[in-house]
């Protein structure tokens, strides 16, 4: 069964947020101005963003890994000006029957499936300038089982930056990848950012 994770409190700590001075980026008519917007979207990344992910079972057809996450998660992550990211999230462990090779779920003793708990550690990747305003996210995350590694977390994000507003929109693609390459059905939805603080 699908459970929500405690971020009811994401929509309000965005508004309060939202006043926080963004310098530079607020320039009117900076955003308007093609030619002004890609140099001042130079590095405009980079700082401390409040992410929020909605994962909805809307999309289970085309992602079944949603199943396995809460419908809304939070990701607190620090874009460098170098173009690494740093991140921490509130997502939950993953408990998933464990399969053969073939997928088939492998039954203890009792003919019933086994049951692993996998831990999910902080994120660690690059971010890249795609084009004015818009920009793609690879990251990392170490997954583990009673503290051995067993594989890794892979996640990908394509945002849009309103410069105006300091926030960041787009769509994320998360994806399991144990030993030897095998990889979990992915999960996949939305993403709404905004940003705390500069670097």
């Amino acid at each position: 069964m699908r459970f929500r994770s405690a971020v009811g409190c994401l929509s309000t700590v965005l508004v309060l947020v939202s006043g926080v001075s963004l310098g530079e980026e607020r320039g009117a008519g900076r955003s308007d101005d093609p030619a002004l917007a890609f140099k001042y979207s130079l590095g405009f990344l980079s700082g401390v963003w409040l992410i929020g992910l909605h994962l909805p079972d809307e999309q289970l057809p085309a992602c079944p890994g949603n199943a396995l996450l809460p419908e809304e998660a939070a990701i607190l992550g620090n874009f460098t000006r170098d173009g690494a990211f740093l991140s921490s999230s509130d997502l939950p462990d993953l408990t998933v029957p464990l399969t053969d090779d073939e997928g088939n779920p492998i039954l203890d003793e009792n003919n019933n499936p086994i049951i692993i708990t996998i831990k999910i550690g902080h994120g660690h990747g690059t971010w890249t300038r795609t084009g004015i305003h818009t920009y793609s996210l690879d990251s990392w995350r170490m997954a583990t089982v009673d503290g051995e590694l067993i594989g890794l977390a892979k996640g990908h994000s394509d945002v849009i930056l309103n410069l105006r507003e300091g926030t960041m929109t787009g769509d994320i693609t998360l994806q399991l990848i144990l030993g030897e390459g095998n990889e979990l059905p992915p999960a996949c939805g939305t993403i709404v950012g905004q940003r705390l603080g500069d670097n």
